[in-house]
């Protein structure tokens, strides 16, 4: 069993908690119309809701809600699970593959602020563009979201500055890099190596760029092959927007 589009879960709930219970800032009836009508004539709220704390920042009260939910999904699964188990294994997971825009199509919009039809996050990675403290927030973030009870895997994708892992240091820094994730519990982490004007460049000029490459749902894809939803999603990864 995968959940999809599980950043978002985590940060609707503490979007509601937020805005809603702690601030007082909308009723429950107030932010429901205002889903119904995808934030119409509501920016006010909507900025409100993309405010409130978000997983990806090694900020406490999201990532406490975060384990909430994680806890509350393995249990119910294990639950089903064991019914079954002389039958068929049935483990947890967190993953969108390669499905993520296609998801978000078909989602209307969502507490934390998400307007309808946009693409949810990849696998178990901060929503897009929520991540706006760095990398290392967001694998301190993920590592806390109970891995071991995830054995159908929880990919964390990422994508780094090509300048970021140039020569010894960058070597050095890279290795650091892993060695913290796999310290913190990390269970699958998806690494993509590029600039933000390479991929520029490769949507420009595809047929200079056949060999780039990037991570998507766990393999390797060549980034000039991905649709433009898929490109834009792979460029705005990390540039928190």
């Amino acid at each position: 069993m995968l959940a999809e589009g599980a950043a978002h879960a985590i940060d609707s709930l503490t979007a509601i908690k937020t805005v809603v219970f702690e601030e007082k800032q909308a009723t429950m009836a107030e932010l429901c119309e205002a889903l119904e009508q995808n934030f119409e004539n509501q920016a006010q709220l909507q900025a409100k809701l993309l405010a409130a704390p978000k997983y990806g920042n090694d900020e406490e009260g999201a990532d406490a809600v975060g384990r909430q939910v994680m806890e509350a999904f393995t249990e119910i699964v294990a639950r089903y699970a064991e019914e079954h188990r002389s039958v068929v294994e049935f483990p947890s997971g967190v993953g969108t593959f390669s499905w993520y825009i296609g998801i978000g199509e078909g989602l209307g919009a969502s507490p934390d602020g998400r307007s309808s039809g946009e693409p949810v996050s990849s696998n178990f990675s901060p929503a897009l563009g929520r991540d706006m403290a760095g990398i290392p927030a967001a694998i301190l973030s993920y590592g806390k979201m109970h891995h071991e009870k995830l054995p159908a895997g929880s990919p964390l994708d990422l994508r780094l500055a090509r300048r970021l892992v140039e020569g010894d240091e960058g070597t050095a820094r890279m290795g650091a890099l892993v060695r913290s994730f796999v310290d913190t519990g990390g269970s699958i982490m998806t690494l993509t190596v590029a600039d933000t004007e390479e991929l520029r460049a490769a949507q420009s000029e595809p047929d200079r760029y056949k060999s780039l490459r990037v991570r998507i749902g766990g393999w390797c894809a060549y980034f000039t092959m991905l649709s433009g939803e898929q490109q834009e999603h792979h460029i705005r990864r990390q540039e928190g927007r």
